[in-house]
């Protein structure tokens, strides 16, 4: 029997609640990223100061979501939308990155996270999946679309035939000189300012973007990630004054 003075515990599950992130959550939301996924908080920091300034599609999350117990933090989850224009026509990416729960609300995890992937006009990517989750996300509906990498050595086709006879290397924050896409300077020009190495390889008819990420192979060999261009027959094409340019760089390894 229940006496008017007696109430009914309140449910664990309806103190939860999921909310996207604000710009005050970035603090805080660093610290428990870092935390929990063992990297430090400067690193989550330094991502979301650059969402901030992130040309986010309008009606997308600037940064992603968090799960909260009580206006507490136990889960949240990263995303990075871009328009990326495909045929002459914007489409929306989403890059998942960054997602943690703690473990006693893991139980909710998997709502939390599909709550997150719900919009049916966004292609979702996760490039860099942790062992550990690939399970969890194929669960989620994710298709395997790479099985790894590959090493090139572009500066060794130098001493190959090119049709190419004509081919100029301009930095990726200028305007080339011969016929671009807007969205693909801008590309280049915020790429730049992450620290990457971005350039156009400019013909009398085109220009071609290119972006790459600086990176150590091994740890000790250095080089770079290609993680920009029209399509992978522009790098073959160009692969030649493209090793030049990197190699004058002291990078050998793409």
């Amino acid at each position: 029997m229940i006496t008017g003075s007696e109430r009914k515990p309140t449910p664990f599950v309806s103190r939860l609640r999921s909310r996207e992130v604000t710009d005050g959550d970035v603090g805080t939301l660093a610290k428990f990223l870092g935390k929990g996924l063992g990297y430090s908080s400067d690193h989550f920091l330094q991502i979301l100061n650059r969402l901030a300034e992130h040309p986010t599609p309008a009606g997308f999350p600037k940064y992603g979501y968090v799960l909260e117990d009580e206006r507490r933090i136990v889960g949240a989850i990263l995303l990075i939308f871009s328009k990326i224009w495909m045929d002459g026509a914007p489409r929306v990416r989403c890059h998942v990155t960054s997602w943690y729960v703690e473990p006693e609300f893991r139980l909710y995890a998997t709502l939390f996270i599909s709550k997150a992937l719900r919009n049916k006009d966004v292609t979702y990517i996760n490039v860099s999946a942790r062992p550990a989750t690939r399970p969890i996300i194929k669960a989620q509906g994710f298709l395997q679309y790479s099985n790894g990498q590959f090493l090139a050595f572009p500066a060794l086709s130098f001493w190959s035939k090119s049709k190419d006879n004509r081919v100029e290397i301009v930095a990726g924050d200028l305007s080339p000189s011969a016929p671009f896409e807007p969205h693909e300077l801008e590309l280049l020009k915020a790429h730049t300012r992450y620290g990457c190495i971005c350039l156009w390889c400019v013909t009398p008819d085109r220009a071609y973007p290119f972006v790459f990420h600086q990176r150590l192979f091994k740890g000790f060999l250095p080089g770079v990630q290609l993680i920009f261009c029209r399509d992978i027959e522009s790098f073959v094409r160009f692969g030649g004054p493209l090793g030049l340019f990197l190699a004058a760089r002291g990078k050998f390894i793409v």
